[in-house]
């Protein structure tokens, strides 16, 4: 594999409702990924989370705890891509149906965390983390949050 030119920061959410998981799917490529987005210069990954949510679904969000950190390195079109992924617990503002996605390149849908592999869910590295916090979710919950004291750095 190339060297990357950059290491790109992103923010993503983790958005658990029923024992099911938020996720974006890419309708070009046909993958899956925990909603969110690059962090801009300036920015929190906090804040970019808040405006990510906001211009992909316009749904307004709670960012909680930062429950993971996973560096994820691959190829993408020929190009070497490295990403740090920062995985916030997030809670919806309100409670939200059916989410609409506001991009014409992706949708929103929810899937049970027993269903990721089958997604085609990119990073792989982070599925089975998703399925141990959804598994925690529900017996653990404050606020209905999950309770995650610390995060977990994965390398992959």
């Amino acid at each position: 594999m190339n060297t990357p030119k950059k290491i790109e920061l992103i923010a993503r959410a983790l958005i658990v409702r029923d024992g099911t998981v938020l996720l974006c799917r890419n309708l070009d490529g046909g993958h899956c990924y925990l909603p969110g987005g690059h962090i801009e210069p300036g920015e929190s990954a906090r804040g970019a989370l808040v405006r990510e949510m906001d211009e992909e679904a316009g749904v307004f969000v709670q960012v909680d705890d930062l429950v993971a950190v996973q560096e994820h390195r691959f190829e993408q079109g020929g190009r070497a891509r490295h990403e740090i992924n920062l995985v916030f617990h997030v809670e919806l503002s309100e409670e939200q149906g059916v989410i609409k996605s506001r991009e014409a390149d992706i949708t929103f849908e929810w899937a049970s965390p027993n269903t990721l592999a089958g997604t085609r869910f990119v990073p792989t590295g982070l599925i089975g983390l998703v399925q141990g916090l959804v598994a925690k979710a529900a017996p653990q919950s404050v606020g209905g949050g999950p309770v995650c004291p610390t995060a977990t750095f994965l390398e992959g």
